[in-house]
């Protein structure tokens, strides 16, 4: 009775949970941009995530849904899909340098770090009321502990990587406004895109322990309504 977790991986915004970092670049930076002095903060804003549950699809549409995650001879009978996101908003300062050419520094940075969506899927062709149904959603409920306790765990390295990433690079040189606009937002976007990937592997590799054959025994023994 294979309930699997699966990854859907896009773009959002998220929206709870803050804590904030602060970032002592402004020597480094005074060196190259006379004013910019002024410390960057660094915030992180974490979503654990809404769960909707859907009890509408058969076996077959739910491993539909799972695209790849099952093989052809198995049937599955629930499955949970998340939707992880990481982006950033980047504040910033500018100073002409006396040519053609202007001075960057971010004042302000806020990581938006999470879960957009977190979708439970069930077999149709269990009750809500019957034992089946129950010993599912205690499986899929699992896998959605385990997304938001990784989550968690893993929002301090996000917030690490920026702050890291901003020490690198405490100002650029740039020519025009647009350049100013987007330089920190673009190299900041390259570093989260690569963390997330780094995320994306945690939690298959996380959730991937509680999909196992013994677990799976184990949930069917608990009902005989299958």
């Amino acid at each position: 009775m294979p309930d699997r977790s699966c990854r859907q991986f896009r773009r959002a915004v998220l929206v709870l949970g803050i804590a904030a970092l602060v970032l002592a670049t402004g020597e480094a930076v005074a060196a190259g941009c006379p004013q910019a002095s002024t410390p960057v903060v660094v915030r992180m804003v974490q979503d654990p995530g809404t769960v909707n549950r859907d009890h509408g699809k058969t076996a077959a549409q739910i491993a539909a849904v799972g695209g790849g995650v099952f093989s052809p001879t198995e049937v599955p009978r629930g499955l949970t899909v998340v939707t992880p996101d990481a982006r950033i908003s980047v504040k910033i300062g500018y100073t002409g340098l006396g040519t053609d050419e202007g001075c960057v520094w971010p004042t302000e940075a806020e990581i938006y770090f999470g879960y957009t969506a977190i979708t439970v899927y069930i077999d149709r062709q269990y009750d809500r009321q019957s034992c089946a149904y129950r010993a599912i959603a205690r499986h899929e409920d699992t896998h959605v502990n385990i997304y938001r306790r990784s989550l968690a765990s893993y929002a301090p390295v996000v917030q690490r990587h920026v702050v890291i990433a901003l020490r690198d690079k405490p100002w650029f040189r740039v020519r025009t406004q647009d350049q100013a606009r987007q330089v920190y937002p673009l190299y900041l976007g390259n570093v989260l895109r690569k963390v997330l990937e780094d995320f994306k592997r945690e939690i298959i590799t996380v959730n991937a322990a509680i999909d196992i054959p013994s677990v799976y025994a184990e949930t069917q023994r608990q009902c005989t309504d299958w």
